[in-house]
């Protein structure tokens, strides 16, 4: 009898919805083995501690494995488990895990698979980010057995660098919204009672010029003030706090004192977790700088307004400003808003093309499914060559 293929789906940043849709149908099939592991934070950036992650999965009514020990600090040989698949939710090694959890090790027995958190619309070509060599020079990329990319537009973008790593599986982060939303087992959040509520997901000033929230911290924080009857979620990036005290942009007392301001306001919610998609998702206008979220939002028809940076867009890039309405400036932030709160949203149209673009259609009816039937018919055709040869052994012997 073939053995069941277990997969581990390690947890070590404050986020699972990535693996969501996975589990709840690798639960429904005997052949899958589906194990949460929860491990300490590898990035101590993201202000995230072991203790937290177990209290999401808590919350979540997820059943996971203790990947360590907060009294020994011992961490678990992943080895130990005998796994056919380990998820990993960051295709980085050097700050965000240990020698223990890095992709050297773990390829060394297992099979690693890791799943998109977002589409990409920059072009890795183009400075900033040709200097970094983030893609070309990451050897993850090597050494997994694949990345589970939204689309064939960015798997082909990215495969330049290293071939055939980049698959296209469709927008799972989105899974839950767009194929399970009627499902009883996915509950999205409800709507906060507001008139309007608009979402701002400002850069967190990973290099010079990719930000634009000091362009419009002041406006938001007056809009927010005049306008009562409209919810102002602040999207907050983990790191944004310590980027802008690190770098010398504010003071830490200035920080606190601003953060301090959004907290009083009834209309403003800092959202600073793993699951704000629901809080996405209810929005009437969605605003950033380029990030994935901005394409989700899009794909969730929802108005856009970029802002650009330094940065150059992709080939997919370029499809997203189709959508998009673009705010240069305070005064073109100011008449996109006011325009699209009166109804006039011209580019209706042209988001509901580019979703499809952004998520294709789904082969089997979720993109849980795609990649689950993907990943048995590799593992059934490597069981009945194992067969095939363990038989003639004895016919030989």
């Amino acid at each position: 009898m073939r053995k069941k293929i277990k997969i581990l789906a390690v947890i070590d940043e404050p986020y699972i919805n990535t693996y969501e849709t996975l589990y709840y149908e690798a639960k429904k099939e005997h052949i899958f083995d589906f194990i949460f592991v929860v491990i300490k934070p590898q990035d101590q950036r993201m202000n995230s501690s072991y203790g937290d992650l177990c209290k999401m999965m808590k919350n979540l009514n997820l059943p996971y494995i203790d990947g360590y020990d907060e009294k020994t600090g011992k961490e678990l040989d992943l080895k130990t488990l005998n796994p056919d698949i380990v998820f990993l939710q960051t295709p980085y090694d050097l700050v965000k895990r240990s020698e223990l959890y890095s992709s050297e090790y773990l390829s060394s027995f297992t099979k690693i698979i890791h799943i998109s958190y977002g589409s990409t619309i920059i072009d890795y070509d183009k400075p900033p980010f040709s200097d970094f060599k983030l893609i070309e020079s990451n050897k993850f990329f090597n050494r997994c057995w694949f990345c589970a990319i939204e689309n064939k537009m960015i798997a082909n973008q990215l495969n330049k660098y290293h071939k055939n790593k980049f698959k296209s599986f469709g927008y799972i982060k989105l899974d839950k919204f767009l194929h399970y939303n009627k499902d009883s087992n996915f509950k999205i959040k409800s709507r906060p009672n507001f008139k309007h509520i608009i979402a701002w997901k400002p850069r967190w000033f990973a290099s010079q010029g990719d930000s634009n929230f000091l362009t419009y911290i002041d406006f938001f924080k007056d809009f927010a003030i005049k306008n009562p009857d409209v919810l102002l979620l602040f999207v907050l990036h983990p790191l944004l706090k310590d980027r802008l005290i690190t770098q010398d942009i504010y003071t830490k007392e200035y920080v606190d004192e601003l953060f301090d301001f959004f907290e009083k306001q009834k209309n403003i919610q800092v959202i600073c977790d793993g699951d704000f998609l629901d809080d996405i998702y209810n929005s009437d206008i969605f605003i950033a700088d380029y990030c994935s979220t901005i394409t989700e939002a899009a794909i969730f028809d929802i108005p856009i307004i970029y802002t650009p940076t330094v940065v150059k867009l992709s080939k997919f890039g370029k499809k997203f400003l189709q959508c998009a309405y673009i705010a240069n400036d305070v005064q073109e932030m100011k008449f996109h808003i006011t325009n699209l709160l009166n109804g006039k949203d011209s580019l209706n149209n042209n988001r509901k093309k580019f979703r499809y673009i952004a998520s294709p259609k789904a082969r089997y009816g979720s993109y849980a499914k795609d990649l689950l039937k993907y990943i048995n018919k590799y593992f059934c055709h490597r069981y009945n060559i194992f067969r095939i040869f363990h038989l003639l052994d004895k016919k030989t012997a």
